[in-house]
């Protein structure tokens, strides 16, 4: 084989040969990238990027001085004004300063308080007037001269202003209370914090010093944006808000509550919470316990919540929806366009237009009226103003009405005062009696027992079939009585007074005629 044959043979076997090549250069230039990241990472485990928005982009890297051990007080006469150190100082020719193990102490206007910074760097710039701005970075930890805690990786402090800003995930707490969020901005001298996105607060009830009596055993509050005003005492909250309420489990009669809406802002009493407005799509759900079955379950525009270990009272205001129930029974209706529920007393005061539905076996009592007031544990409804109750075939209306009813909900008695109206409707006739006032009670089977009629009455006797049979008149100055069966027939009447009596003859019927008796 010639020289030439040769040579081609190991051009094409090393042709043949490339492709392995190539992938064998190509792991071990990923391996040592790999490498090499992971040495860089090592390297710089302690050395925090300053990645805060407003970070100047162009500072001297001219070094002028290194002090180990670095101290710096600033004093204003006798008046302390911020005391900084920190392990290692380095000093540049724009006079900013790059500072490892940092510990930072702004001074009030007296110099007896004080609020103070952590951090495992920082970079240091001055400004006039012993003004400067501080970037933190590295396991970054506030506490304010009114005790509020905070911990975040990335932090920048203005002194002229004493506003602070976290643009990562910061975990807070003062007191009994913590909470974090993404993002925050602290104003000390105005005495604020805001939270930017993804708010979460807890208030634990078994807290310290002022908190170690609360009245909750505890509070949590989770919305996409907070700002709280401690000199206004309150806390506004933005965007799906979500608020429980877990009240201490020594009272047995208290029950946990939920509570969402668009906005909320919480007012505090004492450092407490003890009102929150809540305003959009407000939904309150307080629940049941094992030792206290009944549950409460509302809807409205808006609403007021009040608070003392837990939810006591609650005014709702526009397109109020309200269930209520107890022991697995069917819950009671009720709509209204503003209502107040009385946790204590199991009662609602409801206005500008009221509709109150109890259903039991399918069969419900319809209760309409201007104005109501319902008391659930009493079972006792009180009406103001266009009064109408339906409960099956028996309607009665009113311009005021007081009524009771059975533990099922069911109409057991009604009092009507003005215009007094009732009807009884069965298959063979009609049965209606009216007065100024008027009074009327049901079985158990809910079935119309007794009709009272008082002062100038009437009472209607009105045929289902009005070619065959008579309907009959009755007219009274004084009363009239109506009598029923178990099966909810008529069978009695009695008049008070001078009575006349209508018989109205069948349609259709020539051979009879219309008779009027007095």
């Amino acid at each position: 084989m010639s020289d030439k044959q040769e040579k081609k043979i190991q051009n094409f076997q090393l042709r043949a040969r490339m492709p392995l090549i190539i992938r064998v250069a190509a792991v071990f230039a990923l391996a040592a990238t790999i490498i090499a990241i992971g040495i860089g990472f090592y390297r710089s485990r302690n050395n925090q990027e300053f990645r805060m928005k407003g970070y100047p982009t162009e500072l001297s890297k001219d070094v002028v001085a290194q002090v180990n051990g670095y101290e710096r007080r600033e004093t204003d006469g006798d008046v302390v004004k911020y005391y900084i150190k920190a392990d290692k100082a380095t000093t540049f020719t724009d006079n900013h300063q790059e500072l490892e193990n940092v510990f930072l102490q702004v001074f009030g206007e007296t110099g007896e308080t004080s609020d103070q910074i952590k951090a495992q760097k920082a970079v240091y710039i001055p400004a006039e007037n012993k003004n400067f701005t501080a970037y933190f970075a590295g396991d970054v930890n506030v506490e304010t001269r009114d005790g509020l805690k905070v911990k975040t990786e990335q932090l920048t402090y203005n002194k002229e202003t004493e506003i602070a800003n976290a643009d990562e995930l910061i975990e807070f707490s003062r007191e009994n209370v913590t909470g974090k969020s993404f993002g925050a901005i602290v104003k000390t001298k105005e005495k604020t914090l805001e939270l930017l996105r993804d708010v979460e607060i807890i208030a634990n009830g078994q807290g310290t010093g002022e908190f170690a009596n609360s009245n909750f055993q505890q509070a949590r509050i989770a919305a996409r944006h907070a700002f709280l005003n401690q000199a206004d005492g309150k806390i506004d909250f933005n965007q799906s808000v979500n608020i429980n309420i877990t009240p201490n489990e020594s009272d047995a009669s208290s029950q946990p509550t939920d509570i969402k809406s668009d906005r909320a802002t919480a007012f505090f009493v004492n450092k407490e919470i003890k009102k929150i407005d809540l305003n959009g799509n407000v939904d309150v759900y307080q629940k049941p316990t094992s030792a206290n079955a009944k549950w409460t379950k509302t809807r409205a525009n808006r609403a007021v919540a009040n608070i003392n270990k837990e939810l006591k009272q609650l005014e709702l205001f526009e397109n109020v929806f309200i269930e209520t129930a107890s022991n697995g029974a069917k819950p009671t209706q009720i709509k209204t366009n503003y209502a107040i529920y009385e946790k204590d007393s199991d009662k609602f005061e409801l206005k500008n237009g009221v509709e109150i539905v109890t259903a039991q076996d399918n069969k419900q009592t319809i209760i309409k009226s201007s104005e109501a007031i319902y008391e659930q544990a009493n079972g006792k409804v009180f009406l103001y103003g266009a009064a109408e109750i339906t409960q099956g075939a028996d309607f009665l209306k009113g311009d005021n009405v007081t009524a009771e009813l059975f533990p099922n909900k069911k109409l057991k008695n009604a009092f009507v005062k003005g215009n007094a109206y009732l009807k009884q409707t069965a298959p063979e006739r009609a049965t209606e009696i009216s007065g100024d006032e008027l009074n009327a009670f049901w079985g158990d089977n809910q079935q119309l027992q007794i009709a009272n009629a008082l002062g100038a009455s009437n009472a209607v006797l009105i045929p289902a079939k009005s070619d065959e049979y008579t309907k009959v008149t009755l007219s009274a100055p004084n009363a009239i009585k109506l009598n029923f069966n178990g099966a909810g027939l008529l069978e009695q009447m009695q008049t008070e007074g001078r009575t006349t009596v209508a018989m109205t003859a069948p349609t259709g019927k020539i051979d009879a005629s219309n008779i009027r008796l007095t």
